[in-house]
């Protein structure tokens, strides 16, 4: 019923709307450019700039700030000023892919992760223009020349000797191509030698020159400068002289930009925007508001950015935003006969027989013979009818089949149209469908039944429901297998044509066999397997019925109808659907979408338009033309397309993804989900990042190495089952690999999970503990109160230790300051010193009281025979030593000793040291106020040392060998 209400609804709108007799010829289709401005999405109708970046986004610098565009949404950055002083004045990327962009305000980097602008090197004021010499960025200022570092850091190159006027300026820089640099004042031109820094102006002569000079780019050798009054003038190095260039008619230049090689993109302040090659000094492309494949908004161009990767040129105005060509890639051809273009007609049916075309509208029919010059059209009035539905040549004649006022033919050599209308049914009927059997019979499908025809154009044969089993109503298709057997679709069911016993049959089909589907249309597969499209599904079937499978293309492809599956000559399937036209491969899975980018003027096709003709070229019809693809470009139908899968839109839960979030899957390409017994929704919408026309595209995604999906332009990816851990989610334009992406999506346990998680085992920790605390609860009260003590007892006795350690700590130091008291009274000279500290020593060494961890003055006093006063006076006058300090210098020497000793390689650092006079309490603090570090550290010094050592004495022993 669906296909009869849409035919129901285009007869009536066909009538009751009458047009003209004849059809003017269509123009050459405008060219896809898309305008911008502030309503749209841009910070200010006011472009000053525009940037692509190494990632080919573009970036667009405003009377109002800056922004980012990826084709589809702009992303704003905040600046901490206000307009005027937020203009921008220039966009550059520096080699760690940082965006800078000038103001009349200073210098800006962008923080793209959280979508701000920050203020840097505040000492540059009123940035006029950037320019890359190799690694260098140099910046021109209204304060002079800068070169560029870091946000932290910018030298100043001085160009005058007063900072402050306007021949300190710089307008504009371009490199040299030699490792220098142009700079480009308001009166002069500066060359400026970039490693020593060194200057050589040259004067712009008055009378060339009554404004300033306002930028400045260089084409090979010479240079090219735009001034602000004075229109556009070359500049040759070798002979140091100016003379004025190619006249736009606009004194104004506003930007200069150059693809390095001989094009020259100027944009001028009131007539429009040109390309010039400098080779031939000629002006091979203008842009205007006049212009007739490129119409601008307003000639005030204030920038003209060519991308020549993808074809595309971006303009900026005065107050008219921006606009752009979208990027396209011409597979298909529209197809035009001298001033003859099918570009706008709407192409409901036609035939080519011997290069003959015969083209049906929804206006009337048009006969093109090229080989005889010939371009004719038939008015609605001499058809019978408007909407022509279908075209088959037979019998030598062109026969024409009509919505409204059934079929007529026409002789393509006489170009006579005659009527069938040897009866009222044939002459009123709205027909759909004609096919020929072996050229011997013509079946013409329509709203009385199925009308068989001879050569002769009689009527041989009307099959309707009251002789056959044709289903009543509209007969949508009818097609011929390669036995002669028609498959009959209907607004009921299907049937099928005998030709043994020429009737029409619609029962005995075999069981859950697709018989009941409506409005069925049919092709033909080489192999002599039928297809058939419903308005639902699509069927492959043999045709003696033995068996048939259910093709998923509407699941595939996400479409509302599929008009057409034709095999071609390749095994390959055309698919034409509402949404664009598709190519599969044999398997009918792995398939090519083409739209707009690929030159189609529609994505709409209607049923059964699709013709290969003898010399191999693909034709179509659809609603805005007849299309075409020769033989000899059908190479361009595998061809690597342009441009990279990016994430236009993400949000997880509902919610968009964090500025760092996004910038992080944009630039690391991750995305980071929390889980929480099932993970986080991620939706996204994929975005082929080239510039080309957005609708009508189609995506497949990958996760984990998975079969591809289909999804189309702007509709939401969910994944909202993910498991723990990392997954790859792989998209890529449909058939296209060369285009494809690869994020890894990360999924990570909540901080609820785990808390909620912890809460449960708490809970059950909690059950359980309250099972075993009533048995235990003695048990472990009691082993509270014995731990209880010992802590208690332990404390005690680490107290008593630690007093009596003070204690005895006391008494040496009491002993000692009687001994310096001593002393004081005492004179010794030098010479008592002398033999006191050599009865000492000799002691020390042989005797080693140190080991004696009670050690006193009085004692050792004693074994030097001397007094405990003349020993303490020896130590501080002589020695400037405390007697402690004396003793455990002797100590510590002992210990390293003994300690790097293999025989004591058992023992502990601490036995070492109580062996060699240490107490345990003090050993540590004493090694480290001699040695400067632990005994650890200066263990593993020494085990650092040793295998030097080693080496060392292992060389000089073979040197000893050798001599």
């Amino acid at each position: 019923m669906k296909a009869f209400r849409t035919h129901l609804l285009i007869f009536i709108f066909a009538t009751a709307f009458p047009h003209h007799k004849c059809i003017p010829l269509m123009a050459n289709i405008l060219p896809s450019i898309h305008y911008i401005t502030d309503v749209n999405g841009l910070p200010n109708y006011t472009v000053y700039k525009i940037f692509k970046d190494s990632r080919g986004l573009m970036w667009f610098g405003t009377f109002n700030g800056i922004c980012r565009f990826d084709g589809r949404s702009f992303t704003h950055f905040h600046i901490d000023c206000s307009k005027p002083l937020n203009a921008v004045t220039d966009i550059v990327e520096t080699e760690k892919g940082e965006i800078l962009f000038g103001t009349r305000n200073g210098l800006y980097i962008v923080n793209q992760p959280l979508q701000t602008c920050e203020h840097i090197c505040p000492q540059i004021d009123y940035v006029n223009g950037f320019g890359t010499v190799g690694h260098t960025l140099l910046i021109g200022a209204r304060n002079g020349l800068w070169q560029y570092e870091s946000p932290e850091k910018a030298e100043a190159i001085k160009i005058g000797n007063n900072i402050i006027s306007k021949g300190n300026t710089i307008n504009d820089i371009t490199d040299d191509g030699k490792g220098g640099a142009w700079l480009c004042s308001n009166e002069r031109l500066i060359h400026l030698n970039l490693r020593q820094k060194t200057l050589k102006t040259f004067e712009a002569p008055p009378q060339l020159f009554t404004g300033y000079l306002r930028n400045i780019c260089r084409v090979g050798e010479r240079l090219f400068i735009g001034t602000n009054n004075n229109g556009l003038f070359a500049f040759d190095p070798a002979t140091a002289s100016f003379r004025p260039y190619i006249n736009m008619d606009c004194p104004v230049i506003y930007d200069l930009y150059s693809d390095g090689k001989s094009q020259l993109y100027v944009s001028t302040d009131g007539n429009g925007a040109y390309i010039i090659d400098t080779h031939t000094n000629q002006i091979v492309r203008r842009f205007r508001t006049d212009t007739p494949d490129f119409p601008l908004p307003a000639n005030a161009v204030y920038t003209f950015w060519h991308d020549a990767e993808l074809g595309i040129n971006w303009f900026g105005f005065a107050q008219d935003g921006a606009c752009y060509n979208y990027y396209r890639q011409p597979v298909f051809q529209i197809y035009r006969y001298k001033n003859f273009d099918t570009g706008k007609l709407t192409v409901r049916s036609f035939c080519i027989h011997d290069g003959d075309k015969a083209i049906g509208t929804r206006e009337g029919l048009w006969f093109i013979s090229e080989s005889r010059d010939i371009v004719h059209y038939f008015t609605p009035e001499q058809l019978g009818g408007r909407i022509v539905t279908n075209i088959q040549y037979f019998g030598g004649y062109f026969v024409i089949a009509t919505y409204e006022k059934g079929l007529c033919i026409l002789n393509p050599k006489t170009l006579e149209l005659h009527h069938l209308d040897q009866d009222e049914k044939l002459r009123n009927g709205n027909f759909s469908r004609i096919e020929p059997l072996q050229n011997r019979l013509l079946f013409a499908c329509s709203n009385m039944g199925i009308f068989v025809l001879d050569t002769a154009f009689n009527i041989v044969k009307h099959f309707h429901s009251r002789n056959s089993e044709l289903p009543d109503g509209y007969i949508c298709d009818i097609q011929f297998d390669l036995t002669g057997k028609g498959w009959i679709g209907s607004m009921d069911k299907l049937a099928i044509y005998d030709p043994l016993i020429q009737t029409i049959q619609s029962r005995d089909f075999p069981e859950n066999y697709f018989n009941n589907e409506a409005n069925l249309t049919f092709n033909l597969c080489r192999n002599g397997d039928i297809l058939a499209m419903s308005e639902t599904s699509v069927f492959r079937t043999k045709s003696d019925l033995s068996e048939y499978t259910t093709l998923d293309l509407y699941d595939r492809i996400q479409v509302g109808n599929i008009f057409f599956v034709t095999e071609n000559r390749q095994g390959k399937y055309w698919i034409g659907t509402d949404r664009g036209l598709f190519l599969f491969e044999k398997d009918l899975k792995h398939y090519r979408q083409f739209n707009e980018t690929d030159n189609l003027p529609s994505l709409k096709f209607n049923r059964n338009e699709f013709q290969e003709t003898p010399d191999g070229t693909f034709w179509f019809g659809c609603t805005e033309g007849l299309i075409y693809i020769p033989r000899k470009d059908q190479t361009l139908l595998t061809r690597p397309t342009r441009g990279k899968v990016i994430l236009n839109e993400a949000t997880v839960d509902g919610l968009p993804l964090s500025p760092s979030d996004f910038h992080l899957q944009y630039t690391q390409y991750k995305i980071r989900l929390d889980w929480n017994f099932r993970s986080q929704t991620l939706a996204i919408v994929p975005l082929l990042l080239n510039y080309g026309h957005p609708q009508g595209r189609y995506y497949e995604y990958s996760i984990d190495g998975s079969d591809f999906r289909s999804y189309a332009e702007g509709e939401n990816i969910l994944f909202n089952k993910l498991t723990v851990g990392n997954h790859d989610l792989k998209i890529r334009l449909a058939g296209h690999e060369e285009t494809a992406t690869t994020w890894q999506i990360s999924v990570r346990p909540s901080i609820l999970f785990y808390l909620e998680t912890l809460l449960f085992i708490l809970l059950l920790l909690t059950t359980w503990q309250f099972h075993v605390l009533k048995t235990k609860r003695m048990r472990i009260k009691q082993a509270f109160s014995r731990k209880h003590q010992m802590d208690m007892a332990i404390a005690a006795s680490r107290a008593i230790r630690m007093q009596k350690e003070r204690d005895e700590q006391k008494k040496k130091e009491y002993e000692e300051a009687r001994a310096q008291a001593l002393y004081q009274k005492s004179k010794m000279n030098h010479n008592e010193h002398k033999t006191i500290y050599k009865k000492i020593k000799e002691c020390m060494e042989l005797e080693r009281p140190y080991t004696n961890p009670n050690l006193r003055l009085t004692e050792l006093a004693s074994m030097a025979d001397t007094t405990p006063a003349k020993l303490s006076q020896m130590l501080n006058q002589h020695l400037k030593q405390t007697f402690f300090d004396f003793i455990n210098l002797y100590r510590v020497e002992e210990f390293k000793r003994r300690v790097t000793d293999e025989k004591n390689s058992q023992y502990t650092v601490s036995a070492i040291a109580e062996a060699c006079g240490f107490k345990r309490s003090t050993f540590f603090a004493t090694f480290k106020k001699f040695e400067h570090c632990t005994p650890t550290e200066w263990l593993q010094k020494k085990e650092a040392e040793r295998p030097s050592k080693n080496k060392a004495k292992a060389s000089k022993d073979k040197q000893t060998g050798m001599d």
